[in-house]
């Protein structure tokens, strides 16, 4: 409930914000807000879903991202835009992700036994590319008929539904190992050391994170700012929705295909996304750009490849 409701989220956000404001820059600080924000309490929330009841935590974490999502969506239907408060409330929402995805990935074990994590995960990913296929392309619609703040108050419900299912969840004891000075910060420190030892996860991160410094400006900001003079939220919606149809075509491999080498095809695989790059730099037509996205889909793997090597190892 929660990923279906969050893959509306980048459209519905992303047109609300151009249509209030009409400034790109606007946009760039709403994003920046709930991304570093998410990035700087990814570590907390990793060490509190260790420490915690999982479900608890996710069940907290979806209420405040419904809380956040429900305000803004209550500014934005109510004609009562201001960027510094959509931005705290998407600050409050990045921190909400920073505590739902660990737990969410973490979760797993409690659920499955050992021997079943591989296609757990495979499920896992199978599921959340499925909620990418029609979450853009219904948030574009949305937007496009009634308001993107409907949208957004749609998200908002979503969360509340998934905190619910949360709360009926019976989990298995959760075994944390406690030692010495044990605590928050004491487990942080610990996670901090465990990613820092694994030298491939060290690569891979600083990849990603140059990819990303490079390209986010780009594929959150300018590209819906074009695609808002082009093809419009609608159209914009169909593109992000193919490439999902991309993500959800290679999880189905992947549940049955295995890799020898799963890092170096996750990496080779990321050259991809520059073809939507260039089809959108190219002003080429939304068949094309469409192509293009689906193609770059395959990116995406890399996750659930990288994910398939941290299982090996």
């Amino acid at each position: 409930m929660s990923l279906t409701g969050g893959s509306m989220t980048p459209v519905a956000l992303a047109f609300s914000v151009l249509e209030a404001s009409d400034r790109s820059s606007d946009l760039a600080l709403v994003l920046a807000a709930q991304s570093v924000t998410m990035l700087f309490f990814l570590l907390i929330g990793g060490a509190a879903s260790d420490r915690f009841s999982r479900g608890k935590v996710l069940m907290i974490s979806n209420l405040c991202a419904a809380a956040s999502q429900g305000m803004v969506a209550a500014l934005l239907l109510g004609g009562h835009y201001q960027l510094g408060v959509i931005i705290a409330l998407e600050t409050v929402n990045g921190m909400s992700v920073a505590f739902t995805m660990p737990a969410l990935r973490g979760i797993l074990p409690q659920l499955v036994d050992h021997e079943s994590l591989h296609r757990a995960n495979s499920i896992l990913s199978t599921s959340r590319n499925a909620t990418k296929v029609l979450g853009p392309t219904i948030a574009g619609v949305v937007v496009a008929t009634i308001g993107g703040g409907w949208a957004i108050a749609i998200d908002a419900m979503s969360f509340s539904i998934a905190a619910l299912c949360m709360a009926q969840l019976r989990l298995a004891t959760q075994t944390v190992t406690r030692s010495g000075q044990s605590g928050l910060v004491r487990n942080v420190r610990e996670g901090w050391i465990e990613f820092r030892t694994r030298s491939w996860v060290v690569v891979v991160v600083a990849t990603f994170a140059g990819c990303n410094f490079i390209l986010g400006g780009v594929w959150l900001v300018l590209r819906p700012s074009i695609a808002n003079q082009t093809i419009g939220s609608a159209g914009w919606g169909i593109v992000l929705s193919t490439r999902a149809i991309g993500l959800l075509a290679m999880g189905l491999v992947l549940y049955r295909f295995s890799p020898r080498y799963p890092l170096r095809w996750g990496q080779a695989g990321a050259a991809l996304f520059t073809l939507p790059m260039l089809a959108l730099g190219l002003t080429m037509p939304t068949v094309w750009l469409a192509s293009a996205a689906l193609l770059a889909g395959a990116v995406s793997f890399r996750r659930r490849l990288h994910s398939l090597q941290a299982f090996r190892g």
